[in-house]
C-alpha cells in the first residue's frame, strides 16, 4: 500500500490534523525562511530607489507565529556622510486581530542603538532635503488621499528606544562644527492615538558633552494634551562652541539646570499651556572674550523660580530671580563704543547673507509691524509678578579708552533688591540697592517703581565718591587736574515718562569736600575748598527751574595768574578741539535741535536764597612783569541773599576780607548776573593796601619803583543794559616813587610832576576815574577802560597844570599861569596881586611843586616909556609916563630938548622969528585958537615921538626891568601870600626878541610862570 492510500485510509480527523500540520510547517518555512529571504532585497532595492541612497541590511528574521519582525544591522549610506541613518536592531511585534477594529497594533516596537547624521552643507541645505523634496506629495494628493481614508488608530503597548545617537554637524561656517548627541533613550508604554487615551513616555538623553535630557509624562493625541516633568542639564560651552563665528566670545564655564512640570491642552481652538514649578539656574557661568581669552563675565550663581505660567489665565507668577558673584568686564573703545553692544550681537557670516538679511529683515519689519503692535496690545492682557528679585556681591568693571589715560571704574553692587514687580500694573515695587563705587564711594538707592504709569521715586544717597576717578574725562578739554575731591548726595528724584514730555523732579543735598583742582600747564593749584554744599536743592523739567536754599562755601580759593605772554591761566584751562569735519553738518542740526527744543520747553530759571562764604581767599599772580606781581584777598567773609534769574531779583552782596591779610576789604551792594540783562550795582571799598605790592606794574607802566605808600579804593561798579557806570575814588597816601626801572612800555608823561600836582600837604593823593562802556562792544576791556581813563587824567593835569592846580581853590582860577604888567613897569596891580594870591593858596595845598619865575622884558613894548623915563630924569621933569600930562613949561623943555636933537629945526633970532612971523600972517587967513592949539599939540607929539626914537636903551636897562619883575612876583608869594621860599625861583632874565608875549595895543607884556615838581 503506498504512502498515499494509507493517508486515505485514515479519518477525517486524523487527515485534518495532517492537513493542519503540513500548513503549520509550510507556514512556519515561509515566514522563518522564505518571507526573510524575499523581504530583505525588497527593502533595500525600495529603499535604495526611494532615497537614492546605498542602503544595507544584515538580516531579517520574521515570526510568522506572533507577526514579529527583526531587522538587524540596517543602514543607508549617505551622500556626504558614511551613514545617514541606521540601527542595530529594530524588532516589531504585530497584533493582526486589532486590525478588523481599524486598530494597527504593536505588542513591542523596539529600536536599539539607532543613528541618525544631520548635516547642514555648505550651501546651508541639509544632507536630506532632496529626500524630502523628491518624496513629499503635493497637497491636494495628500488631502485627497487623506479625505477617503477611514480612521484608524495606532497602538503600541511597548516602545522602547534604547541608546540612540544622532551625529550632527554644520559645514556652513568657517571652521566647521561637529556634534553628537547620544545615549538617547526613549520609554513608550500603552500609546495609543484613540481619543482619550492617556500615553506613559519617558525620554531620555545624553549628549557627549555633557548635556542630559530627562522627560517623563504623560499625552494623549485626541484631544492632543500632555504633562509631565523635564529635567534638562547641559554644559553651555555648547552654544559657543557652535556658534563659533557668529558670536566674539566663549563661554568657557557654565552650567544651565532646568527643572519644571508642564501642562499643555489643545482642546479649543487656542493651545492651553501651563509651567509649574520651574527651577533654571546658570552656574560657574565664565565667558570670555574670543579676541584676547580675558574675562568679560563670570557668574557664581543665575536662578530663576518661577511659580507658575499659564496661559489660560494669561499670568506668570516668578517667585524670585536671584543673582550672586558676578563680574562683568565692559570695554569702551576709542570711538566710544562700548564692546558689549558687539560682542552679543550675532555676525552675519558672508555678504550675501547680509544683503539678503537686510532686505529681508526690511521687508519682515514692514509686514510684521502691524503685528507687533497687536502683540504689544494682547500682552497688556498679561499679568506677570514677580515677588523678588536679588543681587549681590556682583562687580562690574568698566575699561574707557574713549580717553587719555584709559578711565577705570569699578561698580560692586553689594545688593540689588526689587520686591511686588508687576510690570503690566501701576502696583508699587520697592526697590533698594547698595553700591560700591573704586573701593571708596557708597551708592544707596531706596524707593518705588510704578511700571504702568512709567512713575520712579527714588532716594540717592551716595557718600566719599571720589571725583579724581574722573580725571581722564577732564583732561580731553581742560589744563586741570583734580588731586581730591570727594562727592555727597542726598536727593529725592522723582520721573514720571508716561507723559509726552518726561517729567523730573529733583530735591536734595549736594556736598563737595575737600577739592583741590591743579592747573596743569604751570602745576600750580587753581581751585580748592574744604566744603561747598548745595543745601535743598529743588529742580523741575520740563519748566527748568532750581531752586536752592542756601549754597554755603568753607575756605574757598582761587588762583588768578596772568602768565608771560599776558594770558590768564582761566584763558588757558580749555584747550583746542580739532575741528570736526562736518562742523557746517553739526552747527545746522545742533542749531535745529536747540529750536526745537526752545520751542517745547522754556528757559532755565533760578532762585539761590543765599550764597554763604566763610574764609575765602584768592591769590592773584602778574607773571608778564618783572619783577613777578603778587597779591591776594584773605579771610573774605560773607554772604550774597536773594539772587535769581527773575528780571526784577536784586541779589544782595555783603562781603568783607583783607588785602593781603591787612588790608580790610568791604563789598556791598546788588546784583543779579542770573537774568538776561544782567544787572550790578556794586560798592566795593579797599583800605590801606601796601602799594609797595604795586612796583612790578609802577616800573613797566610809569617807569619807576614805589619805594612806600598805602592804597585805599572806593569802587562804585553799575552794569544794566549792558552799559557799565562805574566811579573809582582812589586815594593814595604818602606815595613815594623810587628808583629809575627801566622798560620800554614806561610813559613818557612826567609822573613825578603828575603825582605832586594830585598830592596835598599830608602827602594824601585823592581822585576819581570815571568809567564807561558797553559790554556789548566786542572791543570792550574793563582793563583798558581803566588804564585809559588813568592815562586821560595825567594827560589832562599836564597839559594844563595850572587850571588843575586851580580845581583846589576857589575864584577865578583861569588865568593862574602868568602875570601882566604894564610898560617899563614892574609894578603889581590889584588884580594881578589877588591872581598870585589865589597861586599861592593852591601851592600850599601842593608843597611838593614850585614855581619857576623867569624876568621879561620887551623892547617894542618897553622901549618908548622907558626913553620917555631916561628923557624926563634928563631934563629934571618928575616920572611919568607918556600918557600923563605936562605943564607948558615941560612942553617947552621937551621942544628944546627936540630941536636939540634935531639941527634942521633950530629955533631963528628974535627979529627974524618976527619978521616971519609978520610975513605969515599978511600971506595966510588968521587961525583960530582951537586950530593953532591943535597944530601946536601936533607938533609937540612928533617932537616927542622923535626924542624917543633918538634915545638909547640898553640890554642892560631891559635886563634890569625883566629882573625887576620878577623880583616883584616872588616878592609878593613869598612875604604877602607866605609861600615857603624853597617853593619859589627865580630863573635868569631874558628879553623877549619875537615879542610873542607882548600886547601891543594895550601895552602890556606876559610873563609866564612855570609850575614843576620836587
Amino acid at each position: 500500500m503506498t504512502l498515499w492510500q494509507k493517508f486515505s485510509a485514515l479519518n477525517k480527523r486524523t487527515r485534518a490534523m495532517v492537513y493542519s500540520g503540513i500548513a503549520v510547517v509550510l507556514y512556519a518555512i515561509i515566514g522563518f525562511l522564505i518571507l526573510p529571504l524575499i523581504l530583505k532585497p525588497v527593502i533595500i532595492d525600495t529603499v535604495t530607489e526611494k532615497l537614492e541612497r546605498q542602503s544595507q541590511l544584515t538580516a531579517i528574521e520574521f515570526n510568522p507565529f506572533t507577526l514579529s519582525i527583526t531587522l538587524k544591522e540596517f543602514s543607508i549610506r549617505g551622500k556626504h556622510t558614511d551613514k545617514l541613518l541606521g540601527f542595530d536592531l529594530l524588532t516589531l511585534n504585530f497584533q493582526a486581530f486589532p486590525l478588523i477594529q481599524k486598530t494597527i497594533s504593536f505588542d513591542e516596537i523596539i529600536i536599539n542603538k539607532p543613528e541618525v547624521s544631520v548635516l547642514i552643507l555648505a550651501n546651508g541645505d541639509l544632507n536630506f532635503q532632496d529626500i524630502i523634496i523628491k518624496n513629499t506629495a503635493p497637497p491636494s494628493e495628500i488631502d485627497s488621499e487623506n479625505n477617503n481614508e477611514p480612521a484608524w488608530i495606532l497602538s503600541i503597548d511597548k516602545f522602547r528606544h534604547n541608546e540612540g545617537i544622532i551625529n550632527f554637524s554644520d559645514l556652513n561656517r568657517q571652521t566647521a562644527y561637529h556634534h553628537k548627541i547620544k545615549e538617547i533613550n526613549i520609554a513608550l508604554d500603552n500609546f495609543s492615538t484613540k481619543a482619550g487615551d492617556n500615553n506613559m513616555h519617558h525620554v531620555k538623553a545624553k549628549t557627549s558633552q555633557g548635556t542630559e535630557l530627562n522627560w517623563h509624562g504623560k499625552f494623549s493625541l485626541s484631544p492632543l494634551t500632555s504633562s509631565g516633568d523635564i529635567s534638562f542639564v547641559s554644559p553651555l560651552q555648547v552654544i559657543s562652541d557652535y556658534m563659533q563665528q557668529r558670536i566674539l566670545f566663549d563661554i568657557t564655564e557654565g552650567a544651565l539646570k532646568i527643572n519644571s512640570h508642564y501642562d499643555f491642552s489643545l482642546t479649543g481652538d487656542q493651545p492651553e499651556f501651563k509651567i509649574n514649578n520651574l527651577l533654571a539656574s546658570i552656574s560657574n557661568l565664565e565667558i570670555r572674550r574670543r579676541e584676547d581669552n580675558k574675562k568679560i563675565i563670570t557668574s557664581d550663581e543665575l536662578s530663576l523660580d518661577l511659580e507658575q505660567l499659564s496661559s489660560l489665565d494669561k499670568n506668570i507668577v516668578i517667585n524670585s530671580v536671584s543673582n550672586s558673584g558676578s563680574f562683568i568686564a565692559i570695554n569702551r573703545n576709542k570711538l566710544s563704543q562700548f564692546d558689549i553692544e558687539d560682542l552679543f550681537v550675532l555676525q552675519k557670516l558672508n555678504q550675501s547673507a547680509d544683503v539678503i538679511n537686510s532686505d529681508d529683515e526690511t521687508e519682515n519689519s514692514v509686514k510684521k509691524a502691524p503685528v507687533v503692535a497687536q502683540n504689544q496690545n494682547t500682552s497688556s492682557n498679561w499679568e506677570l509678578d514677580i515677588k523678588a528679585i536679588n543681587a549681590g556681591n556682583n562687580n562690574i568693571v568698566i575699561n574707557d579708552s574713549s580717553v587719555e589715560p584709559t578711565a577705570i571704574h569699578d561698580i560692586t553692587i553689594n545688593s540689588l533688591a526689587i520686591e511686588n514687580l508687576k510690570p503690566f500694573t501701576d502696583e508699587i515695587a520697592q526697590l533698594s540697592s547698595k553700591i560700591r563705587l573704586n573701593s571708596q564711594g557708597d551708592i544707596k538707592i531706596k524707593g518705588t517703581v510704578k511700571p504702568e504709569s512709567k512713575r520712579l521715586s527714588i532716594n540717592l544717597d551716595t557718600e566719599n565718591i571720589s571725583l579724581d576717578g574722573f580725571q581722564s574725562y577732564i583732561n580731553a578739554f581742560a589744563n586741570m587736574k583734580i588731586l581730591q575731591g570727594e562727592l555727597a548726595t542726598n536727593l529725592m528724584i522723582d520721573v514720571d515718562a508716561a507723559k509726552v514730555t518726561p517729567l523730573l523732579n529733583i530735591q536734595g543735598d549736594i556736598n563737595i569736600n575737600s577739592l583741590n583742582v591743579i592747573e596743569t600747564t604751570l602745576n600750580e593749584e587753581l581751585v580748592s575748598w574744604n566744603n561747598l554744599a548745595l543745601n535743598d536743592i529743588q529742580f523741575n523739567y520740563p519748566k527748568q527751574h532750581l531752586t536752592l536754599s542756601a549754597i554755603n562755601i568753607s575756605e574757598p580759593f582761587l588762583r588768578l595768574v596772568i602768565n608771560e605772554a599776558s594770558t590768564t591761566n582761566i584763558q588757558q584751562l580749555v584747550k583746542e578741539q580739532p575741528a570736526e569735519p562736518s562742523t557746517v553738518e553739526v552747527k545746522n542740526t545742533e542749531s535745529e535741535v536747540n529750536s526745537d527744543a526752545r520751542s517745547t520747553g522754556q528757559n532755565f530759571t533760578a532762585d539761590i536764597n543765599e550764597i554763604n562764604i566763610t574764609n575765602g581767599k584768592l591769590d592773584f599772580s602778574d607773571s608778564s612783569l618783572t619783577p613777578k606781581f603778587s597779591a591776594g584777598i584773605y579771610s573774605l567773609n560773607g554772604d550774597i541773599t536773594g539772587l535769581s534769574s527773575n528780571e526784577d531779583s536784586r541779589a544782595k552782596i555783603d562781603l568783607k576780607g583783607k588785602v593781603d591779610k591787612y588790608a580790610p576789604v568791604i563789598i556791598k551792594g546788588a546784583v543779579n548776573p542770573l537774568s538776561h540783562d544782567a544787572f550790578t550795582d556794586i560798592d566795593m571799598l579797599f583800605k590801606g593796601i601796601e602799594l609797595t605790592t604795586f612796583t612790578p606794574y609802577s616800573g613797566k607802566f610809569a617807569g619807576y619803583a614805589i619805594d612806600k605808600g598805602k592804597l585805599s579804593l572806593g569802587l562804585n561798579y553799575k552794569l544794566s543794559n549792558n552799559k557799565l557806570v562805574a566811579e573809582n575814588n582812589v586815594t593814595l597816601d604818602q606815595l613815594t616813587l623810587g628808583d629809575v626801572v627801566n622798560s620800554e612800555e614806561a610813559t613818557s608823561l612826567p609822573i613825578k610832576f603828575a603825582l605832586s600836582m594830585l598830592k596835598d600837604s599830608d602827602g594824601v593823593i585823592e581822585f576819581n576815574l570815571p568809567i564807561r562802556g558797553d559790554i556789548d562792544n566786542p572791543d570792550f576791556k574793563y582793563s583798558s577802560l581803566v588804564w585809559g581813563a588813568l592815562g586821560n587824567l595825567i594827560t589832562g593835569i599836564i597839559s594844563s597844570p595850572f587850571k588843575a592846580l586851580a580845581s583846589l581853590v576857589e575864584g577865578d582860577n583861569d588865568n593862574l599861569d602868568h602875570v601882566i604888567f604894564s610898560a617899563n613897569s614892574f609894578e603889581l596891580n590889584e588884580a594881578e596881586q589877588g591872581k598870585l594870591n589865589t597861586l599861592a593858596k593852591a601851592l600850599l595845598q601842593r608843597p611838593s611843586l614850585y614855581i619857576e619865575i623867569r624876568g621879561l622884558s620887551s623892547n617894542l613894548i618897553d622901549h618908548d616909556e622907558m626913553a620917555y623915563a631916561k628923557v624926563l630924569k634928563q631934563l629934571q621933569i618928575s616920572p611919568r609916563t607918556l600918557s600923563d600930562a605936562l605943564s607948558e613949561d615941560e612942553k617947552t623943555a621937551l621942544i628944546d630938548y627936540y630941536h636939540s636933537l634935531n639941527k634942521q629945526t633950530e629955533p631963528m633970532p628974535q627979529e627974524k622969528l618976527k619978521e616971519a612971523t609978520e610975513k605969515q600972517v599978511d600971506e595966510a587967513p588968521v587961525l583960530t585958537k582951537e586950530e593953532q592949539a591943535l597944530k601946536q599939540e601936533k607938533f609937540f607929539n612928533e617932537a616927542v615921538k622923535f626924542i624917543l626914537a633918538e634915545t638909547t636903551v640898553t640890554d642892560g636897562e631891559y635886563l634890569l626891568l625883566a629882573k625887576q619883575r620878577a623880583l616883584q612876583i616872588q616878592k609878593h608869594l613869598i612875604e604877602t601870600a607866605q609861600v615857603p621860599s624853597v617853593n619859589v625861583f627865580l630863573l635868569d632874565s631874558s628879553i623877549e626878541v619875537e615879542n610873542k608875549l607882548a600886547n601891543i595895543e594895550q601895552s602890556q607884556i606876559t610873563l609866564p610862570l612855570s609850575l614843576k615838581a620836587k
